[in-house]
């Protein structure tokens, strides 16, 4: 009997890639997906960091596993646009060994499951951030786009969709979990292109994603597709599972908080002792 593949589906990492190095570590799974936020930077790019060489995924031990992710709002589009350049955007793109990046109307079958990737959203922070530095207008998934995706074939295959933020028919459960009055999103373009594409994945059973920093489990009337809205890592409810038990993931997130909260003590007792 063949052995159940499993596969990880990891929510908004941030450019800190510890947790899930320990996650991949313990959870040993076949391939890993990130719902966007992955954190395509140099150092260099960030004022905070200028001058220091490599990239912040240089932190990342995949332990042997294939690590898939699509954009979300936080990534550096000039430096994946490189990436791109000249490449089919249906297919995963390799940026290094064992990491591949998901295009916007990108597929890949997994452990069995044909995924459909679209990332993009809006960031709330831009003002905080420095336009075609550290913010960028491609963060946006714009209607055009969906409609050139929505004419490609295949999309009703799709066992899978995994997407930065959700559909906007999905807001008001978001909005509801996140204590957001609907009326404050500044900007809905992404969500409204996607729910453009909704229809389209007639055959999909889940719809993972994240942006939102919160976790939950809803589905929409009239449709058979669930949708799991994970929270960012390493908080709980950052992790989703196929062919890995929800215990599993919960204790594997724990003890990495433990682990971090005990670091955390180390690190403050000695502080003080120096300081005495």
């Amino acid at each position: 009997m063949a052995k159940k593949k499993k596969l990880l589906i990891v929510g908004d990492t941030h450019a800190n890639f510890r947790f899930l190095s320990y996650a991949l570590k313990k959870l040993k799974p076949d391939a890993a997906v990130v719902v966007g936020d992955f954190g395509y930077w140099m150092r260099d790019d960030f004022p905070e960091t200028e001058g220091e060489e490599g990239w912040f995924m240089d932190d990342l031990d995949r332990h042997g596993v294939r690590v898939y992710f699509c954009d979300g709002n936080h990534e550096n589009f000039a430096r994946l646009a490189e990436i791109a350049r000249g490449k089919n955007p249906t297919k995963p793109m390799k940026v290094r060994k064992g990491i591949f990046y998901m295009p916007r109307g990108s597929s890949v079958k997994l452990c069995g499951k044909r995924i459909f990737f679209a990332g993009g959203a809006f960031s709330i922070d831009r003002e905080y951030r420095e336009h075609g530095r550290t913010w960028f207008d491609e963060e946006i998934l714009t209607r055009k786009e969906a409609e050139e995706i929505a004419a490609r074939p295949g999309l009703g295959k799709a066992d899978i969709v995994v997407t930065h933020t959700c559909p906007a028919a999905a807001l008001p459960e978001v909005c509801a979990v996140c204590g957001i009055n609907p009326e404050w999103i500044e900007n809905s373009e992404t969500e409204e292109s996607l729910e453009m594409l909704r229809p389209k994945f007639t055959r999909a059973t889940d719809w993972y994603f994240g942006h939102w920093h919160q976790a939950a489990e809803f589905g929409l009337e009239g449709t058979g597709t669930r949708f799991h809205l994970l929270n960012m890592t390493p908080c709980a409810g950052s992790l989703a599972g196929i062919g890995i038990g929800r215990k599993k993931i919960r204790r594997v997130v724990r003890a990495f908080a433990k682990k971090l909260a005990k670091e955390n003590r180390a690190a403050a007792e000695e502080e003080t002792g120096a300081a005495a």
